[in-house]
This record gives structure tokens, sequence and C-alpha cells, in this order.
């Protein structure tokens, strides 16, 4: 039997979770483990040397670090927004 969650774990788990835990799945990205791999560039790729960044980007398809980047970003959960919707149920 499957043990239920309760509301206080749930809202830790979200509270600690970073930016990467709140990537949505991006659709016709290359299944699991791109999107596995875009949430560990999210973390990591500020932190890698340039030639690196630019390889991680290019292995994507995207002509620059900053433009694979900002395409991450904007494929953030914004939880707020999430959280209006569902008060509107």
């Amino acid at each position: 039997m499957k043990k239920k969650s309760s509301p206080k774990t749930r809202e830790k788990i979200i509270e600690s979770g970073d930016n990467c835990g709140s990537l949505n799945p991006i659709e016709n990205f290359g299944g699991v483990w791109r999107y596995l791999d875009a949430r560990e560039d999210m973390e990591r790729l500020g932190t890698l040397p340039k030639e690196k960044q630019k390889e991680i980007a290019s292995k994507h398809y995207f002509d620059s670090p900053k433009v694979y980047l900002d395409f991450l970003q904007s494929q953030l959960i914004d939880l707020d927004e999430v959280n209006e919707a569902l008060s509107q149920l």
C-alpha cells in the first residue's frame, strides 16, 4: 500500500526545491534523458568554461549558451500562476 504524503511534506519539497525542480517537461525536446540533461545544465552551465558552454548549447541545437539558458528559463513553472489557476477550480 502506498503511503500518502501530508500537505506539510509536499510544501517542504516545493519550498526546498531549486529552480531546476520547477522546469516544465518540454515537448519534442528529446525525451526523458534530454530533459534531465537540461535540468542539470540549468544548475551548472554558468560555472563551466566558455567552450564547454558552447558545446552543451550546440548539443541541444542552440546558437549560444545564452539562447539556451533563456529558452530553459522560459520553461520554468511559475508556482504563483499554477496556484492561482488551481484556486479558480
